[in-house]
């Protein structure tokens, strides 16, 4: 079997010499960075951007040159989120994080849904699920769980349009699992709701799936779009959907002199718009290094293919390591959950516990040795899909494409040294 593609070794240190604190930690020092599904490291050139923007005084709507920048600023933004998306000329939502971006986007479907139920799966993110609870308790409409398969860590397309009928108001669903990198598919997801109810709303939340493969909106024909520029190597602050024209318009919280697709709710952060701006061209940058593009799209659609590609090859080395180095599937006294059926179709996201460790203690071990991942515990956020799986608190391993094979196989020896009861050297 030909094992995927990783990033050129001069490409990946060029990418990597674009970040803040790729190889160590302001506080710690030398560390390897395995957490990117907590958020990822932060491109330089979008903290140095929000930075020189955020000293500016102008405010949108003055007569001066500094407020028309402000403005561009904003128009620039939505159009990056557009190119990033493939999302032509779909509305732009700003919120203040992609759960708010969710909740007002179900909350929209809910208010204008006239039927008796709301779909969602047991693989979401409390900021999709919770929302579908929300407003499905709200209205006093039925909420229906597609449940997970808990060897895979899956939920199948089928198990989700088996619960669509002509009274689904809204379908909420991940594109991206951020605990069992398992991928959805939203595209035949929306397509069947589509013939089940052709009024029924489908929300997809992309904030796992967005950094880490290509997306194109229109081809996937959801109603809404939902992504965190903070988990795409930009800064907290602000979140994004892209909406059909179908749920722009429906009602929502807008002043009531706005346009009927007025998604902005007061003054927004000009310099959030121009950090995000500064990720999009970043990745256009790497894309020309990967190709000859004709546009900015097709620049995005190259850097986030190739990026794909790494991320593939990284899940590998995961779980099958090397020749000489034993994977995840090989080590003895490692459980891998949810992910019976091997690593195809998946970010490079991954949850493991230890047979003789529990998932705190196994943490605190890798950060002595000088690794940051996540323990995931039966908590708020991950409960309920930890429950669904039949395990209890997990380590969390996650990358993006800044990551490098050498921190893989670090991690490896680290998770061998663990499992036998050693301490795993920095």
């Amino acid at each position: 079997m030909t094992r995927p593609e990783p990033f050129d070794p001069q490409i990946l240190a060029q990418i990597r010499d674009r970040f803040h604190y790729a190889d160590r930690d302001p506080q710690s020092g030398r560390r390897v960075f395995l957490d990117g599904a907590a958020g990822s490291l932060r491109l330089k050139e979008a903290v140095g951007t929000l930075a020189q923007w955020s000293r500016r005084p102008d405010a949108i709507g003055r007569p001066s040159p500094g407020s028309i920048q402000a403005s561009t600023s904003i128009e620039m933004g939505n159009a990056s989120v557009r190119d990033f998306l493939g999302a032509g000329d779909r509305v732009v939502m700003p919120a203040m994080s992609a759960v708010h971006a969710i909740f007002r986007a179900v909350g929209a479907a809910m208010v204008g849904g006239e039927g008796d139920n709301i779909v969602t799966t047991e693989l979401d993110h409390p900021g999709a699920f919770d929302a579908a609870k929300y407003f499905g308790d709200q209205f006093r409409k039925e909420v229906r769980v597609a449940r997970l398969d808990p060897g895979t860590g899956r939920v199948p397309a089928s198990r989700v349009l088996d619960l669509v009928d002509e009274r689904t108001d809204a379908i909420v669903v991940t594109h991206a699992s951020n605990d069992t990198g398992a991928v959805v598919d939203v595209e035949t997801i929306a397509a069947g709701a589509r013939i089940r109810n052709p009024q029924a709303i489908t929300i997809v939340d992309g904030v796992q799936y967005a950094a880490h493969r290509p997306v194109d909106v229109l081809q996937l024909d959801a109603d809404a779009y939902i992504f965190a520029p903070y988990k795409v190597f930009g800064i907290k602050g602000i979140g994004f959907g892209v909406l059909s024209d179908r749920l722009a318009t429906l009602p929502h919280w807008k002043l009531d002199a706005a346009p009927p697709h007025a998604w902005k709710l007061g003054s927004m952060e000009d310099a959030t718009y121009a950090a995000w701006t500064a990720v999009v061209d970043y990745l256009e940058w790497l894309g020309g290094e990967l190709g000859d593009p004709a546009d900015r799209r097709q620049a995005l659609l190259l850097a986030m293919g190739a990026t794909a590609r790494h991320d593939a090859f990284l899940l590998d080395r995961f779980r099958h390591g090397t020749d000489s180095l034993p994977g995840l599937a090989h080590i003895t006294g490692v459980q891998i959950h949810g992910g019976s059926d091997g690593i195809g179709d998946r970010i490079c996201i991954m949850i493991l516990s230890f047979d003789e460790i529990d998932a705190s203690t196994a943490t605190q071990m890798y950060e002595q040795a000088g690794i940051a991942v996540r323990a995931r515990n039966l908590d708020i956020y991950s409960g309920r899909v930890l429950e669904a799986l039949g395990c209890g608190p997990v380590v969390r391993v996650s990358t993006c494409h800044y990551t490098t094979a050498a921190e893989v196989d670090s991690f490896l020896r680290a998770t061998a040294a663990i499992a036998a009861g050693r301490p795993a050297s920095r």
